[in-house]
């Protein structure tokens, strides 16, 4: 369960221009013994004023002084903003064994077990993806020796297990709302499990960013056009009325089981 993340290719002057302001800023962390970039721009998600993302990984226990004009701890890592060139950049400075540690702990979840999947932190997952797309900067062979760590295909089915839970409470809390006749929550309450189900499709089709925001964009990336026609059609039902409302939700719910069971049979 791995897919091509149609990853762009990595030319012209933007990205150059790009590579250099990374390098520019990694010289700020004398620390740094790995550094890549990644985000949006490595998932081809990027639009024009999207951020730059920098990672830069040092020795456990390192101090690392700040060097963006603002900063803020979260998660055990440290994030500095920046903006150089016309570019916002988000620094993430992370210990190497915080993130080496991920690999490990992805392969000791259940897989058989959905909730498993939810004892893992969601930046941790995000940071792996971060490091699957990445461009190194510096340090290319602990780099590549790091990634060969993880199993992408482990992490799309923790991806994909997470979603899976999350839709069950989701379809739960839509359902009541249905039999209970009340028309708004039921339409909240099953797009909010649609767009569950549609991630844990989009993961076992195996992409691994696990935002919600990029949902359509991992769609066209995975070239399933057929889903998301269905996840267009079915989020833009409405109505004014509760029968309306509660018919639109019906339908919801029925797409997001279909996404559900061929998300879970997918291996």
């Amino acid at each position: 369960m791995t897919a091509d993340l149609g990853r762009p290719e990595l030319t012209g002057d933007v990205w150059a221009k790009r590579i250099a302001v990374g390098k520019r800023i990694v010289e700020r962390y004398p620390a740094t013994r790995i550094s890549f970039l990644s985000g949006s721009f490595l998932d081809g998600f990027a639009t024009p004023t999207s951020d730059l993302d920098i990672f830069v990984l040092v020795d456990d226990g390192a101090d690392v002084a700040s060097a963006g004009s603002a900063s803020f701890d979260a998660g055990g890592r440290r994030i500095d903003i920046d903006y150089a060139d016309d570019v916002t950049i988000d620094t993430e400075v992370w210990p190497v064994g915080s993130v080496a540690a991920i690999a490990t702990e992805l392969e000791k979840i259940d897989l058989e077990n959905w909730n498993a999947a939810g004892a893992i932190e969601s930046i941790k997952l995000t940071v792996a993806h971060r490091l699957r797309i990445g461009e190194p900067l510096t340090g290319l062979d602990e780099f590549a020796a790091l990634r060969d760590t993880f199993d992408w295909a482990r992490l799309a089915t923790v991806i994909r297990n997470r979603c899976l839970a999350l839709y069950n409470s989701l379809a739960d809390d839509a359902i009541g709302a249905i039999k209970s006749g009340d028309g708004m929550t039921a339409v909240l309450m099953s797009r909010d499990a649609l767009g569950a189900a549609a991630d844990a499709l989009t993961a076992a089709y195996g992409h691994t960013n696990a935002k919600s925001k990029w949902r359509w964009r991992k769609f066209d990336v995975l070239g399933i056009s057929e889903h998301a026609a269905a996840y267009r059609r079915a989020e833009s039902l409405a109505g004014e009325t509760d029968a309306e409302m509660l018919a639109g939700s019906k339908a919801r719910l029925r797409l997001a089981s279909e996404f559900a069971v061929k998300a879970s049979a997918r291996r």
